[in-house]
């Protein structure tokens, strides 16, 4: 299991530390403060791992725990390539000891907003890989209410999967997006049973950076605050993006290039205030989640906590904007002279 070292010889380090999101609580903010802090960083003993990381996240630790394509996707970001997963994994593990050792008096920090829903198996694997490294670890954990979630993810969900339906509170399947909180954390709290953990409400900070640093220790010194990361696209915008999934990203001349313009669209379009659903439609979508939520708050989360709390007004009726067919193909003609595409 451990390659060519037991666990008598593996390298210890003074901590490890694991951001594991989630999505849509200012996780993108927090790796790029991890990002360009680094030197800073290692002054005050934290140091992140080149073996896992991927631009600003450690997406070699998912690849590790859940193999297939997240572990095809690793390989190709990386620009390497093996003949198995199991080789995979045996050179991942073998790299990881290589930095540990190098600097056992460190901090090590992982941070992606995937971890935290990993599945039970997944979440074992990486208890297994990093538990004999290090006799401290520390799991943090910033959640936010489903539905809110669910509205700010909205904009990925376009951009990523090519969304074509006015669903705020549904993914690209028609399924309610969002998870249980409590039900995923349970997971981890077993599979690293003696880790610290800790988790936070975003609805209850301006911002999630401080709270990360304060978690970790990190009281004083000279870093720099990273600006608000990924905001949302307007409601105008959003349907811009949908009308385009909807209507010309299946037919030539955009097809072929329907994922790059998807993101130069999303890079340009006004951001601002996004769709909201119903009032009615929110009150039945939260009753998915509704007895999950009150045990994560009760065992979780603070009892002045706003995570439950209403903090959008939503509308009787959906707001749709209106776009028009010349809205959508200025915006796109843009779009497509940027990327150097010929239409």
């Amino acid at each position: 299991m451990f390659g060519s070292k037991t666990r008598d010889n593996l390298p210890k380090v003074r901590g490890i530390i694991l951001h594991i999101g989630y999505e849509k609580c200012g996780s993108k903010s927090i790796q790029h403060f991890i990002d360009v802090n680094q030197a800073s960083l290692r002054e005050k003993g934290f140091r992140t791992s080149e073996t896992m990381r991927v631009i600003r996240r450690d997406l070699g630790l998912e690849a590790y725990a859940k193999g297939g394509e997240d572990c095809s996707d690793y390989i190709k970001r990386k620009g390497i390539n093996f003949v198995s997963e199991d080789a995979f994994r045996e050179e991942l593990r073998e790299k990881l000891y290589e930095e540990f050792a190098a600097h056992p008096d460190d901090q090590w920090m992982f941070s992606y907003e995937g971890y935290l829903n990993l599945n039970t198996r997944q979440v074992r694997v990486l208890a297994d890989l990093l538990k004999p490294l290090s006799d401290n670890i520390q799991i943090i954990c910033f959640v936010r209410r489903q539905d809110r979630y669910s509205i700010s993810g909205y904009t990925t969900r376009l951009r990523n999967q090519g969304m074509t339906e006015r669903a705020p509170l549904r993914n690209e399947a028609g399924e309610y997006s969002g998870v249980y909180y409590y039900t995923l954390l349970e997971r981890w709290r077993k599979a690293f049973s003696g880790a610290k953990m800790s988790v936070n409400a975003y609805e209850d900070f301006p911002d999630v950076v401080p709270v990360f640093m304060n978690e970790i220790g990190l009281t004083d010194g000279d870093f720099e605050m990273p600006e608000r990361q990924n905001t949302s696209l307007s409601a105008f915008s959003q349907e811009v993006l949908r009308r385009f999934n909807a209507d010309y990203a299946k037919s030539a001349p955009w097809k072929a290039h329907a994922r790059e313009l998807r993101i130069r669209l999303r890079n340009r379009l006004p951001t601002g205030k996004s769709q909201l659903p119903s009032k009615a439609e929110v009150d039945e979508y939260l009753e998915y989640f509704a007895a999950d939520n009150q045990r994560l708050m009760a065992k979780y989360l603070p009892k002045t906590t706003a995570f439950d709390d209403e903090l959008i007004d939503y509308p009787d009726q959906p707001e749709i904007p209106e776009v028009s067919k010349e809205d959508i193909e200025t915006w796109l003609e843009e779009a497509a002279m940027v990327a150097g595409i010929q239409t």
